[in-house]
């Protein structure tokens, strides 16, 4: 049965890879860019991180997951300009890691 739980989770992330993970990245790149215009873009990057990063925990993709948790943390209060600088910094540090997945998968 572990195998065979396996080899279906093995697929399902690389559905998840190949079929989202390029799309919803470069959405959020969007969301992080514009997190500091209004109380309302925050949220909407907090809620899309926060997506992103139970998304990915559930796929296995475990290192993205754990980057995205203090994105998703830092978008939780109003921010100031080092709140932005830090969260592009974050976001960035996940960008390398969903770039590494998808590399990982051929796409």
């Amino acid at each position: 049965m572990g195998d065979e739980y396996d080899d279906v989770l093995a697929e399902l992330r690389r559905e998840f890879v190949t079929t989202q993970l390029k799309s919803r990245i470069d959405s959020m790149a969007v969301l992080v860019a514009n997190a500091g215009a209004s109380d309302a873009a925050r949220d909407e990057a907090r809620r899309a991180a926060h997506m992103l990063h139970g998304t990915s925990g559930s796929y296995g993709l475990a290192a993205l997951s754990e980057a995205l948790a203090p994105l998703e943390a830092i978008f939780g209060s109003p921010l100031d300009a080092a709140g932005l600088a830090r969260a592009q910094a974050l976001f960035q540090e996940a960008r390398a890691l969903a770039t590494a997945a998808l590399r990982a998968e051929g796409v």
